[in-house]
């Protein structure tokens, strides 16, 4: 018998199980794969988790910070992308010490923020990232665009001397 393989993806509430069997070389078909979509098989799946945004007021002009809190995915970055959005403060802080990870979504999400800010002479800083997340920006190779800094005191002092 051919050894059987899966990965599960999950989305909001859908699921669906990739299944693949490797077949031996020399038979016509190399490997074979089934999409399905169970009821009830839970196995490799990663918690949906809430994104908390917390808006810390500062008491220097022109400056924000959001504090992060979760990670930052697909399924809970709307909020957040507004947040970005709507804010006009000429520095916006992203305080994400509490953020374990982000993907790709959530990526695109901080490449827009960064460009739209960039157009209208206004900055985006990182604040406390965390090595996972740093990772994650260095090897999609957008770690150059931002600015990093290890608190949001440091974050205020560079930006306050430099805008």
């Amino acid at each position: 018998m051919s050894p059987v393989r899966s990965v599960t993806y999950v989305s909001g509430r859908t699921e669906i199980a990739w299944i693949w069997r490797i077949r031996p070389p020399g038979s016509k078909i190399h490997a074979s794969l089934t999409i399905a979509t169970p009821t009830n098989a839970r196995f490799g799946v990663m918690p949906l988790e809430p994104l908390q945004i917390t808006d810390e007021p500062l008491e220097a002009e022109g400056q924000r910070v959001l504090r992060l809190t979760g990670p930052i995915t697909l399924t809970n970055l709307f909020e957040f992308q507004d947040t970005v959005r709507a804010d006009t403060s000429r520095a916006l802080m992203l305080e994400l010490s509490g953020v374990p990870y982000v993907d790709s979504a959530a990526i695109g999400v901080l490449v827009g923020a960064y460009v739209s800010r960039q157009k209208n002479g206004r900055v985006l800083a990182l604040v406390a990232v965390t090595d996972r997340v740093r990772t994650t920006l260095n090897v999609t190779q957008v770690e150059k665009l931002f600015q990093f800094y290890s608190s949001v005191t440091e974050a205020q002092s560079a930006l306050g001397a430099s805008h």
